[in-house]
């Protein structure tokens, strides 16, 4: 995958939710993603944004950050190892998670990892915020593995 485009097609095909939710795929600039959601299809009974949605839309958003960056390493999945959500306000809005790559240091360390083993670990910064500023941070860490080429699958690119 390499555009916005191309993963939301990706994403709305595997990831049901993601439809339920109503997510957009707003930007991707090669550092960032951005995803959003409305608050119609994601509120709790408070009327503030559902703590659910709020740290699913983050993990898509950190997930498929992972496969768009990880293009140029080759066919590619990637899975959520761990995170940790705070949630600091409501959200009484639209709200979007924009997620972040690591430092070009992090970045460094992990693509000399990936080159050695085909897999690796990175870090993801994710805030989730509406029109009044940031609601939530996420910081996960993500898992990438290449993807084997085999008869079923030539190029080994992701289905």
């Amino acid at each position: 995958m390499k555009t916005a485009a191309e993963f939301a097609e990706y994403l709305y095909r595997h990831v049901p939710l993601s439809r339920a939710m109503g997510v957009q795929v707003e930007l991707y600039d090669g550092g960032s993603l951005h995803l959003s959601a409305p608050l119609a299809a994601n509120h709790n009974d408070k009327g503030s944004a559902f703590a659910g949605s709020i740290g699913g839309l983050a993990s898509l958003a950190g997930w498929g950050l992972m496969m768009l960056s990880s293009d140029p390493w080759g066919p590619c999945h990637s899975a959520i190892a761990s995170a940790d959500i705070q949630y600091t306000r409501p959200l009484l809005g639209d709200f979007t998670a924009v997620a972040t790559l690591p430092d070009a240091e992090a970045l460094a360390r992990f693509r000399q990892v990936f080159a050695e083993r085909g897999r690796g670990k990175l870090p993801v910064h994710i805030e989730i915020r509406d029109a009044q500023g940031v609601g939530a941070v996420q910081q996960a860490v993500y898992a990438v593995w290449k993807l084997p080429v085999t008869a079923d699958n030539p190029t080994g690119q992701p289905v």
